[in-house]
Formats: C-alpha cells, sequence, structure tokens
C-alpha cells in the first residue's frame, strides 16, 4: 500500500513538470476593406524592445506560433 502511494506521489510530481505553461497563438490577418486574407504577413512578437519569435500568415492569411512561454507580448 506504501509503495503504490509513494509510486503515485512520484508520478505526480515529475508529472507536474511536464505541464509547464506553454502557449500557443494563432490568428488571421484579414484586409480591413473587404476582408480578404493577407498572404504571407510576417508576425512578430516582442517582450518590451526584445523579438520572441514571428511566424508568416499562410494562403488563408492564418498563423499559428507554438511553445511561448506564458506572459504578456507586444
Amino acid at each position: 500500500m506504501f509503495k503504490r502511494l509513494l509510486f503515485l506521489m512520484l508520478c505526480i510530481l515529475l508529472g507536474g513538470g511536464a505541464l509547464h505553461a506553454q502557449t500557443v497563438l494563432e490568428g488571421s490577418v484579414t484586409e480591413k476593406d473587404g476582408g480578404a486574407p493577407v498572404l504571407f504577413a510576417t508576425i512578430a512578437v516582442k517582450k518590451g524592445n526584445e523579438l520572441v519569435t514571428g511566424a508568416q500568415t499562410d494562403f488563408d492569411g492564418k498563423y499559428r506560433i507554438a511553445n511561448l512561454d506564458a506572459g504578456t507580448y507586444d
């Protein structure tokens, strides 16, 4: 019984590290007039004046940036 409880506690503790908060940022870029998608637009993710990462929109104007640490970005 004690070994099972110890094993369960160990699994919870080790599994918690895998749940480190990471965020996915996704969206689409469209023209203001008409709403047509903007192809190959550059998306920049900055924190203050520092460029963190970026992406480019696809043929549908959509982008996806994965593995972003949780936080507030510009």
